[in-house]
C-alpha cells in the first residue's frame, strides 16, 4: 500500500509481510518432512535437517506475530483516514479502541474484564505485549454481535501456540539450568524448570524424532515438530480471522 502527498513530495509505503512468514514456514516444513523420510544416516549432516525444522518454528511464530501486529497497524491507518479494506466489518469504535490500546495501552479501570482473557495485567502499550495477549485484546474490543469472544486460555489451541512460542524463545534465549532428577532419572519427570516444562510439553504432544537421542530439545526438532508449528499457527490465524470477520485478502495463502 502506498499513499502520496504533493507538498512536500513524499510517498508513504506499507507492505504487510505476514504471508511471507507463512509461506516460509510451510516450505521449510515440507523440506523437513522430505529429509526425515529419506534420511539414510550420517552422510547427511543433521544440521541441514535442523535448519529446516527450526526455520519452520521461527517462521510460524513470526507469522503469528506479524499478523496481529499488522491488524493493529491497519486499525491505526483507518483512524487516520487511510484506505484499508480488510477491517470493513469492524465498527469505528472497535477500530479506535484498538488503535489507542496499541500506542497507549489498555485502560484497566474501564476494561478490567479483559483480565479473564489475558495472562497478566500489562501497563505497557499493546505493541509490547505477549503475542497471544495481543490477539485477545483485538478480539475483546470486537466482542459485539456478530463477533465472538476471545480465545479460551484452557483450550488446546491456546496451549499449543503458547508451547510453540516457548520453544521459539528457548531456542533464542537458551540458558543453562541445574535439574534434579527423580530416582529413575526420567528426563520427563525431572524437577520442573523452564527446560523440563518445555520438554514435557513437547513430549505430551508426541513430537519426538528418532534422529536424535532422548533428553534434549534436539530430540524433538523433527518433521512432526515442524508440522505442528505450521498447523498450530495456521489454525489460530484462521480462527482469529473468522472471529474478527477480517477480509480473506488480509491473510494471503491462509
Amino acid at each position: 500500500m502506498a499513499t502520496a502527498s504533493a507538498f512536500p513530495p513524499a510517498v508513504k509505503i506499507w507492505q504487510p509481510l505476514a504471508f511471507i512468514h507463512l509461506h516460509s514456514a510451510r516450505i521449510l516444513c515440507e523440506k523437513a518432512v522430505e529429509f526425515e523420510a529419506e534420511y539414510k544416516g550420517s552422510q547427511e549432516p543433521l544440521y541441514l535437517f535442523w535448519a529446516h525444522v527450526t526455520g519452520s518454528v521461527f517462521s510460524a511464530t513470526a507469522f503469528l506475530e506479524a499478523l496481529i501486529n499488522e491488524t493493529f497497524v491497519r486499525a491505526i491507518m483507518r483512524t487516520k483516514g487511510e484506505a484499508e479494506d480488510s477491517l470493513n466489518n469492524l465498527s469505528s469504535a472497535t477500530i479506535t479502541s484498538m488503535a489507542q490500546a496499541w500506542s497507549k495501552g489498555v485502560d484497566w479501570n474501564k476494561d478490567h474484564s479483559l483480565l479473564q482473557f489475558v495472562t497478566k495485567q500489562d501497563s505497557r502499550p499493546v505493541e509490547k505485549w505477549y503475542i497471544l495477549n495481543k490477539y485477545q485484546v483485538a478480539l475483546y474490543f470486537a466482542d459485539k454481535s456478530p463477533y465472538r469472544k476471545p480465545f479460551d486460555k484452557t483450550e488446546k489451541l491456546w496451549e499449543d501456540v503458547a508451547c510453540l512460542k516457548e520453544l521459539r524463545n528457548y531456542l533464542t534465549h537458551h540458558e543453562a539450568e541445574t535439574v534434579s532428577f527423580s530416582a529413575n532419572r526420567d528426563p520427563y519427570e525431572a524437577e520442573t524448570t523452564r527446560r523440563t516444562e518445555l520438554l514435557q510439553g513437547l513430549f505430551k504432544r508426541n513430537l519426538r524424532t528418532s534422529l536424535y537421542g532422548e533428553g534434549s530439545v534436539l530430540s524433538f526438532l523433527g518433521s512432526e515438530c515442524a508440522s505442528w508449528a505450521v498447523d498450530s499457527s495456521v489454525t489460530l490465524a484462521k480462527e482469529f480471522r473468522d472471529k474478527m470477520i477480517l477480509a480473506p485478502a488480509s491473510i494471503p495463502g491462509l
